[in-house]
């Protein structure tokens, strides 16, 4: 009885050092904040809480720690407050991130909570060390939990795109352009479309993506722009397995395996890029990681297979590709193969831009009679007109720029025409969840795997470095591959540190770019979905071959038809049979005109619905 109730008493004493009762009583802070403030984001304000009694975290504070004094006690040999800390501190983070405000401010608030989330994760690490060199995951495992994570991250995004098409969230440019087309896809076998330049045309006059064509089955089988978004999610999350297959050459445990997988299922700029809707550049991550595979592996024959498929999806894709060849080239000393990817990427972009130029010019002639002229045209490289001097030099006249200025060009890197700081938060936002491992080599040619980033910083187009759109497809691919292959070179205690950084900060700005857009889109359904019902009642009883006119969220509902227009570019033409106005939160200055005109043109409103819409029919001809 004496020898038990003396090891009690030493487990006692043991569990009040140092290092046991510190985290212990910042984990009973912890709780009694997650208490106060859990489901609301009200923690933002100063005035949060002023209210509370502080006597209130006394009792509070001394249950929690008695609790967590005992749990110590009975399991000496585990870290029991290090997770209690952890744990407590994770939620409340959760608590935060979850229902902080989104853009650059919830990226701001990301980074003041890292930085004080970041030492307790390495410190319960560091604690939890002895536990963790036990776990060694196998094959099997591996693909079953990364298989179940990067299910878990499609739902999340199918979820969010869909209910942002559901809530008539999703404008024309670019998602209603493309249901329009994928209608046309199914019934002509070709990629027309209205809507895009207000004219009947082929959208590879705009931008030459054959890749779609790989969609156009499961369009046929589901015809459906809730397909397009979920075959968006689909293809992107497909990356996980060239993402294994890279781990498993380069020889990585199980462990570090499932770190790359959580880094690619919940790296920010993928799941968010889906958050304009549908594009093309979706199968650039998937596509560049197995190319990337291919080559490693020196399976040559698919490497240049990925490469044709990755020219498929968008003439400046061919960029990508060229600058792998450098990579190649420069880095790896392939010369033979890094040259024919060149001369590849290389005739591919010429080509693309000659045929472009020749749709071009085909349209503006057939439509030069058209009023208003449509604005069809060649190559666009309005994106870059900040490195353009004169507009008729094109994209000769950007390299030329580059030779004869680079100062400019440099000054370019992190400026933008508004003077904010909007491209160095976008850095950020790329290279943070990676934990900076992209940067950590010494190998020059390396460096030339970061080069995708100056499409991106280079252009003053704010959407190109705004993380919720879809430009970095590409670049995220490039930054992973790096990251993986400058890991594999480090030395036990950096890469240690390293990943902890990377998985913390991947897992924090998830939840601080992704999680509030499917808090806002679900509450958003949940509060409109009878207006939303209400709605699709209405568009759906207007005659599937009548010709239509209507606002940009409305575009993708009706987009299954041969003629229909965005009323903002459309004007007040009566070549359309319907025009269909939103009038949710009124409507503005443009469309109000527009339905004055239409009036005065001899239209009728044939429904109004509340304040959600008004259809205008053309009069019956004489």
């Amino acid at each position: 009885m004496k020898t038990r109730n003396a090891q009690m008493m030493q487990r006692l004493a043991g569990a009040f050092s140092l290092s046991k009762w510190m985290p212990r009583l910042f984990g009973c802070f912890c709780v009694f904040f997650l208490w106060l403030s859990i489901g609301s984001g009200a923690y933002l304000h100063l005035a949060f809480a002023q209210d509370v009694s502080l006597l209130l975290l006394l009792p509070t504070a001394v249950l929690s720690f008695l609790l967590a004094t005992v749990l110590a006690a009975s399991f000496p040999r585990i870290p029991t407050d290090a997770l209690f800390f952890f744990v407590s501190l994770t939620a409340c983070v959760v608590n935060w991130l979850w229902n902080g405000p989104g853009g650059v401010s919830g990226f701001l608030l990301c980074l003041g909570i890292l930085a004080v989330y970041l030492p307790c994760v390495i410190f319960t690490f560091d604690q939890c060390k002895p536990l963790l060199d036990r776990l060694h995951p196998d094959k099997k495992s591996v693909w079953i939990s990364l298989a179940l994570l990067a299910t878990l991250s499609c739902t999340v995004v199918a979820t969010i795109t869909c209910l942002r098409y559901k809530a008539y969230s999703a404008p024309n440019f670019d998602f209603g352009l493309f249901c329009n087309m994928f209608g046309y896809m199914k019934d002509t076998g070709m990629p027309l479309v209205t809507c895009e330049r207000d004219v009947l045309m082929s959208h590879f006059a705009v931008h030459i993506s054959p890749i779609f064509y790989l969609l156009l089955p499961f369009y046929a089988i589901f015809p459906s722009p809730m397909t397009l978004q979920i075959l968006q999610a689909v293809i992107i999350f497909s990356g996980i397995v060239p993402v294994i297959l890279l781990c498993r050459h380069y020889g990585f445990s199980g462990k570090v395996t499932i770190l790359f997988g959580v880094l690619y299922c919940f790296y920010p700029a993928l799941s968010a890029g889906c958050f304009y809707d549908i594009h093309e550049n979706l199968f650039l991550a998937p596509l560049l990681l197995w190319l990337f595979w291919a080559f490693e592996r020196e399976k040559y024959p698919l490497m240049y297979l990925f490469a044709v498929m990755i020219l498929m999806v968008k003439e400046d894709a061919a960029f990508y590709l060229l600058l792998f060849a450098l990579y190649l080239l420069l880095g790896r000393r392939k010369h033979l193969h890094g040259s024919l990817l060149a001369l590849l990427s290389v005739g591919y972009f010429i080509g693309a831009l000659a045929i472009l130029n020749r749709l071009g010019a085909h349209y503006a002639a057939l439509y030069a009679d058209a009023t208003p002229n449509p604005a069809i045209k060649g190559p666009m490289f309005d994106h870059y007109s900040n490195l353009i001097a004169n507009e008729s030099d094109g994209f000769l006249g950007m390299l030329g720029g580059a030779i004869r200025n680079p100062g400019y060009w440099l000054r370019q890197l992190f400026t933008e025409s508004s003077g904010g700081a909007g491209k160095i938060v976008y850095l950020l936002q790329l290279i943070l969840p990676l934990g900076l491992l992209p940067f950590c080599t010494k190998k020059p040619g390396r460096w030339i795997l970061l080069m995708p980033l100056l499409l991106n910083l280079l252009t003053n187009y704010t959407y190109q470095y705004n993380i919720g759109f879809q430009y970095h497809f590409g670049i995220s691919a490039f930054l992973i591959y790096a990251a993986m292959g400058n890991f594999k070179e480090l030395s036990l205690p950096p890469r240690r540190i390293l990943a902890l950084i990377a998985a913390t900060a991947c897992c924090c700005l998830y939840l601080a770019t992704v999680a509030p857009r499917l808090t806002t889109y679900v509450s958003a359904w949940n509060t409109g979905k009878e207006s939303y019902r209400q709605m699709d009642a209405v568009l759906d009883e207007l005659p599937d071959d009548a010709s239509l006119s209507v606002s940009t969220c409305f575009v993708a509902h009706v987009a299954d038809r041969k003629t229909v227009y965005e009323l903002y570019y459309h004007g007040a033409e009566t070549d359309v049979d319907y025009v269909v106005i939103d009038c949710r939160g009124g409507m503005d200055e443009r469309e109000s005109k527009l339905y004055e005109k239409y009036l005065s043109l001899g239209y009728t409103v044939q429904t109004r619905l509340r304040d959600l819409l008004t259809v205008l029919q053309k009069p019956a001809a004489e």
